[in-house]
């Protein structure tokens, strides 16, 4: 417990300075997904107050978190990634880094635990925001939107613990890849065109519900398009697993590599 703590603090005193987490992934997880869905928001709002044809369907709270449980814990996901890949850029950094903590799995433990709490809080205020701002400023469309419903209870813890669980796909995946570049192509090409492009494919129904990200949005309470047959508790376990996977896998491939 010590060497874990010892090690997050240094991951702090890392990624507190200048740098991609500060310069870019805090401001774009925070206001990227709030930006989106309040612009949606307004134009669907505008459509049902002042067009006769087009017809805009209420929207209740499990559909009004969206893209803060995909496109903000993405981004998440990526600036965790950058995180660990910042370690391996620079070879007489790495090969110190590595003397220095010669158990790779404390230490990419100690990255996920400081990159997943940080993006936990990043994802809890976005879902708070929309579940207070969207049945007030657009009640027309998003009355049924509630912060004190089921659901919305549910996105409000479900979607921190996904984000946090999220970031050890980037922690593993940058382990493994070992360049920014790659691992975010990897991240971004998966979560936003395989997973989609995979129901195109034969038995493609089956296979999405096998896919991570779509079991991370589903175990928020959010709506997706095709429900995982084990509920949203097992799909939250079943990315936990998954995500542990990808982290060991990391581990074992860094501590190879040096």
């Amino acid at each position: 417990m010590h060497t874990l703590i010892r090690n997050v603090r240094a991951e702090a005193t890392r990624l507190s300075g200048l740098g991609p987490w500060l310069c870019w992934v805090l401001p774009l997880a925070v206001c990227a997904p709030l930006l989106i869905t309040l612009a949606v928001a307004a134009v669907a709002s505008r459509i049902a107050a002042e067009s006769s044809i087009l017809k805009v369907q209420g929207v209740s709270s499990d559909n009004a978190a969206y893209w803060v449980v995909h496109l903000g814990v993405l981004i998440c996901v990526i600036g965790a990634a950058l995180a660990q890949t910042s370690t391996t850029q620079l070879a007489p950094v790495a090969l110190l880094h590595q003397r220095l903590q010669p158990h790779s799995l404390h230490i990419l433990f100690a990255r996920w635990l400081l990159c997943g709490a940080v993006a936990c809080m990043v994802v809890w205020l976005d879902i708070f925001l929309l579940l207070v701002v969207l049945p007030q400023a657009f009640g027309q469309v998003y009355a049924g939107v509630d912060l004190f419903s089921f659901t919305g209870a549910r996105l409000l813890w479900a979607g921190p613990v996904w984000a946090w669980i999220a970031c050890g796909f980037g922690i593993g995946l940058g382990a493994v890849l070992r360049t920014p570049a790659a691992t975010i192509a990897v991240l971004s090409v998966w979560a936003l065109l395989i997973e989609n492009a995979i129901a195109l494919l034969p038995h493609g129904g089956t296979l999405l519900q096998f896919m991570p990200f779509i079991n991370g949005t589903f175990a928020t309470g959010q709506a997706v398009a095709i429900e995982p047959g084990w509920g949203q508790n097992g799909a939250l376990l079943y990315v936990a697993i998954l995500a542990l996977a990808v982290v060991f896998l990391g581990a074992l491939l860094r501590k190879r590599n040096y």
